[in-house]
């Protein structure tokens, strides 16, 4: 039987949470039996170029310089054309638009993947156009689902939720005892984390002054914050002005995410908006109780006093009370972790995620 190539559509290539699940799909479209994978990132590459490239997936970026840039979509229609591409699926709100629009011209099918909220009048204008010209969207869980299908333009049989998957094997490793050694934390020390960019909407403010109340309430409890970004200084001196400095590590950008996390005994993440975020899932599959704001699709993962406890946007003392919660009772962070892996292989396995990705693929190629 003859492959079918399939174009991912994404902006850039970077190693973000939405860029991820691109790449991954990506990689395991073309390692299927059915289809032949190709990707163009529209604006930039990034770290994924590496992923890309260890799969042999064929990529290109096309260097837009801003959102009115649309010279190099015509090097993008020339080489769908060129390589008889027979579907595009697209990522994310900017891409979603464009690929929906190169699929009306070109005559092939979209499949667009909204993987976030809208967050203004722009966004819902964006997502009336992809609804429109889209032959499908996928939203990340039904939360998002039930948020694109309350707009009049956004019809509900266009719409499907499939929540975000891992490969569960990756996540199969240990913490090295460097680790400890790194971040100088004693060996009886119970360690809080949160993995995630250093963005103003990752709220990390709140992890910080919950961190603050629990040091006074806990000397065991130590804290590690995995990732970078442009608040990274503002938060060491926050951290710093709590009293943190010897409690508290700035882990960086990291490449060994899954040892980081088999390092730590609670997960947590305080955002202040989501779809379903990967590190959610990391955590599930990873073995730890979680922590997080009841955003997005997170408690659809997050099922409160089963796998985690859920808690409100901002709310440092809530945050704050349910991590002590479970520094002081390890008997039910073992009981929500085996719980939460429960969860994650019934409904957020990767394979469970492509089996919907491709039956949606076949049903817009036969249509």
């Amino acid at each position: 039987m003859r492959k079918v190539k399939v174009l991912t559509l994404l902006d850039t290539l970077r190693a973000a949470g939405a860029e991820r699940v691109a790449a991954n799909l990506a990689v395991s479209t073309g390692q299927s039996s059915e289809f032949v994978s190709m990707v163009c990132a529209s604006r930039s590459g990034g770290e994924l170029e590496a992923v890309l490239q260890a799969a042999g997936v064929e990529y290109r970026v096309l260097g837009r310089g801003h959102r009115f840039d649309i010279a190099p979509f015509f090097r993008l229609v020339r080489w769908i054309r060129d390589e008889k591409i027979a579907l595009i699926h697209s990522h994310m709100k900017g891409s979603n638009l464009w690929a929906s629009v190169i699929g009306r011209i070109s005559g092939i099918p979209v499949l667009a993947h909204a993987h976030g909220q809208p967050t203004g009048a722009a966004d819902a204008v964006i997502n009336a156009a992809v609804a429109l010209l889209a032959r499908r969207i996928v939203a990340v869980s039904e939360r998002e689902r039930s948020n694109l299908i309350q707009s009049p333009l956004v019809p509900g049989r266009k719409v499907v939720a499939v929540h975000n998957g891992l490969d569960a094997a990756r996540y199969s490793v240990e913490a090295g005892a460097s680790l400890r050694r790194e971040f100088g934390f004693p060996d009886d020390a119970v360690v809080v984390g949160i993995c995630a960019q250093l963005r103003p909407e990752k709220n990390h403010e709140i992890f910080l002054r919950a961190a603050h109340s629990i040091a006074g309430r806990s000397d065991r409890a130590r804290f590690l914050i995995i990732g970078d970004g442009v608040r990274r200084q503002t938060l060491e001196n926050l951290a710093a002005d709590l009293n943190l400095d010897t409690r508290c590590a700035f882990a960086g950008h990291r490449s060994d995410v899954p040892e980081l996390l088999k390092y730590l005994d609670i997960g947590v993440l305080t955002s202040k908006r989501e779809g379903l975020p990967l590190v959610v899932l990391e955590y599930m599959t990873s073995g730890l109780p979680v922590v997080s704001t009841a955003v997005g699709g997170i408690p659809e993962a997050i099922r409160s006093d089963q796998n985690g406890f859920l808690v409100p946007v901002g709310d440092a003392e809530a945050l704050a009370d349910r991590i002590m919660k479970l520094i002081e009772a390890p008997e039910l962070r073992k009981r929500f972790s085996s719980r939460g892996r429960e969860i994650f292989d019934q409904s957020f396995s990767e394979q469970a995620m492509l089996d919907k990705i491709f039956s949606l693929y076949r049903e817009l190629l036969a249509s």
